[in-house]
């Protein structure tokens, strides 16, 4: 996404978030980075966050077969987090051939199932131009 489209889905959020009764959210992506950086001193990881993500690491519903696809997205989901997040939740920057295994998994997944609606009327809201068939 580009910076104004960022700056839009961000603007879009901070209705949503007034309409639940936040005061004052972000508005901007430059607004929503400031307060993140000005949370951080305070970031932890407790426990309930710690199990959560031992689980999404390593979900034991999965079966066999499905595991090595698992863990391509999940090597995906850790390499898009911010430096500070990886520190926080001690994970390890994921092998470059995992992650681009990753994007050729969703880019495949993206060709198979075609854009999901929800998607195409966010793109559309937020730069205006048409959904992709």
């Amino acid at each position: 996404m580009s910076r104004r489209d960022l700056d839009t889905y961000v603007g879009e959020t901070a209705r949503v978030g007034e309409a639940m009764g936040v005061e004052n959210p972000p508005r901007s992506w430059a607004e929503m980075h400031a307060a993140i950086e000005g949370h951080r001193p305070n970031l932890a990881v407790g426990e309930q966050a710690a199990l959560g993500l031992g689980f999404l690491e390593h979900p034991p519903f999965l079966p066999p077969a499905a595991r090595p696809v698992w863990r391509l997205l999940w090597s995906g989901a850790v390499a898009v987090q911010p430096p500070v997040s990886k520190l926080l939740l001690r994970l390890e920057e994921p092998a470059e051939r995992d992650v681009a295994g990753c994007r050729a998994l969703v880019r495949a997944m993206g060709r198979v199932l075609g854009e999901p609606p929800s998607y195409a009327r966010a793109r559309q809201r937020a730069t205006g131009r048409q959904p992709t068939a």
